[in-house]
């Protein structure tokens, strides 16, 4: 994240940076879900706090997605990142939203 945040100091309008940083964000948020999937069954509060931690992680990434989408409005890569992120977080209207625009780019 240094790099990205280094980056982004000299050149706050690249894409790049910020997409990195929602990356870092999701793919911790993945390993956490794929970490829950393995906590035995009596675990319960083992399992509840990966699946808190990987919300946390997916939340942290969504201002990174957005500040990428700023600079360029149809990047495919932040937007199906972000309609996973809103479809994990159960936020609908958002999910609606990127889903929505995520379709009118591949039908192009």
């Amino acid at each position: 994240t240094e790099l990205f945040n280094k980056s982004i100091a000299i050149n706050n309008n690249q894409l790049e940076p910020y997409r990195g940083l929602g990356l870092v964000y999701f793919n911790k948020a993945v390993a956490d879900l794929q970490a829950a999937a393995n906590v035995p069954m009596e675990d319960q509060a083992g399992y509840d706090k990966l699946i808190a931690q990987s919300n946390e992680h997916f939340k942290q990434a969504i201002p990174h997605f957005k500040k990428a989408l700023e600079i360029k409005d149809n990047d495919f890569s932040s937007l199906k990142a972000l309609t996973t992120i809103y479809s994990k977080l159960q936020m609908k209207e958002e999910y609606q939203a990127t889903s929505a625009k995520l379709q009118q780019l591949l039908q192009k």
